[in-house]
């Protein structure tokens, strides 16, 4: 059966990650090329901090804070905040942020009459509210649900409730779509069919999405 709602993740899914970026910001930052050696999903074995986050031991804000502290030792800007830096790693064109396949995928999924929806942790904390009024594919999100706002993060039960709820529909009527392991298993563990998103291939991971869309009747 096809799903009611394409529900996506922002972070990795929708936009890129931080880490895909981190040449720009090494240019607008001032910092020597490969200056930002940690890649997160792109290369866990170098980046045992992501390590840390994938074994449930510290959060995705602890990581980042930790990041973001270490950009600001290298900067000389002691006082940077995540909003600040994604501002520079994010201040491209729109294109250049968002992936082209998450557009053909949502747009396949309107023309099937499926709703595109958006469940998503932090996303106002850590861009600023104008920026993300700023991103169109915002937008066409029927609703976006910012847990942040919420009260209650990934993968935590109550931020699947509080979507489905939002959303008006029952778990099985949603294809729930993240890169973070514990925020799909927290999902499959609430009845949400939820496909993991693979960063390092993002063609392949939104195939798995479009190949669900099309074949389901």
């Amino acid at each position: 059966m096809r799903p009611e709602v394409l529900l996506l993740d922002v972070g990795g899914v929708v936009i890129r990650t931080p880490f895909e970026l981190h040449r720009g910001f090494e240019i607008a930052a001032g910092l020597d090329p490969g200056t930002l050696d940690w890649l997160g999903p792109h290369d866990p074995t170098g980046d045992p901090l992501w390590r840390s986050l994938l074994a449930g031991d510290i959060t995705e804000r602890g990581y980042w804070d930790r990041r973001v502290g270490e950009i600001a030792e290298l900067t000389g800007d002691r006082g940077l905040t995540m909003q600040q830096y994604c501002r520079v790693a994010y201040g491209q064109d729109e294109t250049a942020i968002v992936r082209p396949e998450a557009l053909e995928t949502i747009d396949l999924a309107e023309s099937l009459g499926v709703r595109f929806a958006i469940l998503t942790n932090d996303l106002h904390a850590f861009h600023g509210a104008d920026w993300v009024d700023s991103i169109s594919v915002f937008s066409r999100a029927d609703p976006l649900i910012d847990c942040g706002r919420l009260g209650v993060l990934k993968p935590d039960p109550g931020a699947y409730a509080a979507a489905l709820e939002r959303l008006g529909c029952q778990p099985d009527g949603v294809l729930f779509v993240d890169d973070q392991p514990a925020n799909v298993a927290a999902a499959r563990e609430a009845g949400i069919p939820t496909i993991e998103f693979d960063v390092t291939d993002p063609v392949g991971s939104f195939a798995q999405v479009t190949a669900i869309l099309r074949e389901a009747g």
